[in-house]
This record gives C-alpha cells, sequence and structure tokens, in this order.
C-alpha cells in the first residue's frame, strides 16, 4: 500500500521541473462495455484472444506526462479487476495520475461502495491518486477534482421522473442503474451529491491564490455543449430542453468571474476542446463507448501544457 511520503516524494519530483507542466487527459474510457461487447460479438474471447488486450490497451502520450487526468467513467467500480488491470498499465504514462469518479463508476453498486472500490483498486499503484471533492496542488497548480453530478437544474419534474421504472420520457437511463443504500436511486439523491460537488468548488473559486487553477470535473459544469435530443420528434421541445439538465451543473455565474480556471471534464461524448462562454478554456476528451473493435483503436490521450 502506497505512503503518503512516497506520494509526496512524486510530487515533489515534478515540482521541481522547469516550465509549463505536460497534462493529458483520458475520460468516458467505459472499460465496463469490455463484457458486453465480448459476450455479444464473440461470446467467448477465447475465439479472439486480442479483443481482451485490445481493449484494455491504451496507446502512450507522445512522452512521459507530469500529470495524467482520468475525467470519471473509466470503469465500473465494481469490476475491480478491470480496473486495476488498465490502470496499473497506464499509470506508467506520467509521473501522477490523478482520478474521480463519473456516474458509471456508481452504476450496479450501492453510491456509498463506489469511493472505497476505486481506493481499493489504486491502493498498491503508488502514483495514482483518487480526488472526490477535494484538491491538490502540484508546482504552482491548484487541481481541484469532483465528479459533480448532476442537479438536475432543480427540475422537480425531472428530479421525480428519473428514478421510474417506465417514465414517459427518459434521457439518461445509467441513472437509474445506481443504488442507494440497497435502494434504487432517487433523484434528490443525485441532486443532494451535486449540490454538496458545486458549494466545495464554489469554496475553492473564492479562495484567493496566486497559482494557476485547474477544476477536473465529470459532468462539465456550463451547458455550452449539452446536446439537445429531441428522440426524433418524439419528446416535445420544452421537455427536451428540460432534459438538457440532466448532463451538467451550472457554475457558469462563477466560472464567468473566475476566467484564469482552466476546465477539464468528461461525460458528454460527442465534443472536444473548447472555449466556453464564461472565457474558460476546456479541455474534454469524448472517447465514450465503443461497439466495434477496431474503435478500440481511437484511445487516445488529449495532450496540454499548463
Amino acid at each position: 500500500m502506497k505512503s503518503s511520503k512516497q506520494l509526496a516524494e512524486i510530487i515533489d519530483k515534478i515540482n521541481k521541473k522547469e516550465g509549463n507542466l505536460l497534462f493529458g487527459l483520458l475520460s468516458d474510457v467505459h472499460l465496463e462495455e469490455f463484457n458486453f461487447y465480448v459476450s455479444q460479438k464473440w461470446r467467448s474471447h477465447k475465439k479472439d484472444p486480442s479483443i481482451y488486450e485490445s481493449i484494455l490497451k491504451i496507446s502512450p502520450p507522445s512522452e512521459k506526462l507530469d500529470v495524467l487526468l482520468i475525467a470519471g467513467d473509466f470503469c465500473e467500480a465494481r469490476l475491480i479487476d478491470t480496473y486495476r488491470k488498465t490502470m496499473e498499465e497506464i499509470s506508467a504514462y506520467a509521473f501522477l495520475v490523478i482520478v474521480i469518479d463519473g456516474n458509471h463508476e456508481s452504476w450496479g453498486i450501492n453510491y456509498q461502495r463506489t469511493a472505497p472500490k476505486i481506493k481499493e483498486a489504486i491502493q498498491n499503484i503508488d502514483n495514482v491518486i483518487f480526488l472526490q471533492n477535494n484538491e491538490i496542488t502540484i508546482k504552482d497548480i491548484n487541481i481541484f477534482g469532483s465528479c459533480l453530478w448532476t442537479d438536475f437544474g432543480f427540475n422537480n419534474y425531472i428530479i421525480y421522473t428519473i428514478s421510474e421504472t417506465y417514465p414517459q420520457y427518459v434521457k439518461d437511463k445509467n441513472l437509474q442503474k445506481i443504488k442507494w443504500n440497497n435502494s434504487k436511486v432517487k433523484g434528490h439523491h443525485i441532486q443532494t451529491l451535486s449540490i454538496k460537488a458545486k458549494k466545495a468548488i464554489e469554496k475553492w473559486l473564492d479562495r484567493e491564490t496566486e497559482n494557476k487553477r485547474l477544476l477536473l470535473s465529470h459532468y462539465p459544469p456550463f451547458r455550452d455543449k449539452v446536446i439537445y435530443d429531441d428522440n426524433g420528434g418524439e419528446t416535445p421541445e420544452s421537455i427536451a430542453k428540460d432534459l438538457m439538465n440532466i448532463d451538467y451543473t451550472d457554475l457558469s455565474e462563477k466560472l464567468s468571474q473566475n476566467q484564469d480556471v482552466v476546465v477539464v471534464h468528461g461525460h458528454l461524448h460527442a465534443v472536444s476542446s473548447y472555449k466556453s462562454k464564461t472565457g474558460n478554456n476546456v479541455y474534454c476528451n469524448p472517447r465514450g463507448m465503443f461497439h466495434d473493435k477496431n474503435e478500440t483503436e481511437s484511445y487516445r490521450i488529449l495532450e496540454f501544457r499548463l
């Protein structure tokens, strides 16, 4: 099991580097799809042993990274062996790896077990740390990590229907796969997590510092690139717009007052890096779930300097 001394030594080495640090970003790899993929396509990986390795293989960066950020939906936490196996491999790609959870990490288990499962998976990997509504300072950069979740825009229709077994309009069924103290999660449970995360982030943003700042979240903190989906016209426009609230928690007002903050997020599978309307530089790696073996070749780490 790694010690605080080992982590301090790793950070100290990074702190002594000159110039901007090289970051990498990986998100929404969804390694849990491997099990479904093999069972549906090949029935057994014995028919094609390369499937397993190709799916878990993530191409290395152009050079060793100072910090690799993993913005959630890496793998369901209950699949601890798959999580650990891949994390052990990619941990060699960077001096330090920072992990946060996404909504899929909690799929199929009690939310209360998610963080312990992730910590168990990485406990013997010296250079990997897990952030959940807390921060770490690397060199002159304050990094705050949080899933952020969604507060549903405080839309009561969504909050009370998201956990229905057969809701009339559905956008994100994944939340229905999360358990809360051995019961099906409710909308207000997720909203509570988001409110807690938002308060922690706002407190972090309000603190004066001369350091650079990076916000690492799974859910985006603004609406800019959230996709409008009316299910081919079957969902009324007003409801389709309301359903967009499922995919983010709005921190735009606070971030517009803190334009120096670099935002790094995942969750949205169809966007890449962009400049937000709030004026923040945003990095997003839209890996998304795979549906074909060849798609595993598109696993790529997005690189940037800060």
